[in-house]
């Protein structure tokens, strides 16, 4: 039987693991929505709203980054650069969308109640959302290469602006 110690050394092990893996799941999805509400601002910055809609919005995440990107510039991204979008966005589906498991609801359930209890679990986890995070950098630091008026850090958004009414009126 454990003694006091023991049990108070367990439970901080059982809270770091909890938070690596709420902290890690975080990452992977918050970097999905970072991409894909960029992605999304960026085209709509550079387009009509009826050329957005018409060629643009039903496009998948994937597609946006590839065709909006190569429409206004001419030039598209590394094959490193797409390869890690693509692991970016299947880490993202991983996590929400079940139906990317192949399974119904109550097995995709029960697949996370095993993936948390797997031991390798959580250091994988932390590594895509490491990986995820890194590709957010590439991504941005290559499409200020490939669009020069672009920078990233001058990037905000004017709240006041017909834009920034348009981006949230988009039907998605």
């Amino acid at each position: 039987m454990k003694n006091r110690n023991e049990w108070l050394k367990q439970d901080i092990i059982d809270e770091s693991f909890s938070k690596l893996i709420s902290n890690s799941t975080l990452s992977i999805v918050y970097s999905g929505l970072t991409i894909e509400s960029f992605i999304n601002f960026y085209g709509m910055k550079n387009n009509t709203e009826a050329n957005w809609k018409k060629k643009y919005e039903k496009l998948s995440l994937f597609q946006k980054w590839n065709t909006i990107v190569k429409d206004i510039n001419g030039k598209t991204f590394s094959v490193p650069c797409l390869n890690a979008l693509r692991e970016l966005i299947k880490a993202r589906n991983e996590l929400v969308h079940y139906k990317a498991l192949g399974s119904d609801a109550k097995d995709f359930y029960n697949h996370l109640l095993g993936l948390e209890s797997a031991p390798n679990f959580s250091y994988e986890l932390l590594e895509k959302a490491s990986q995820c995070i890194q590709t957010i950098t590439l991504l941005f630091k290559e499409l200020e290469i490939i669009d020069p008026k672009t920078s990233i850090a001058d990037l905000s958004w004017d709240e006041d602006s017909e834009l920034w009414y348009h981006l949230y009126s988009v039907d998605l």
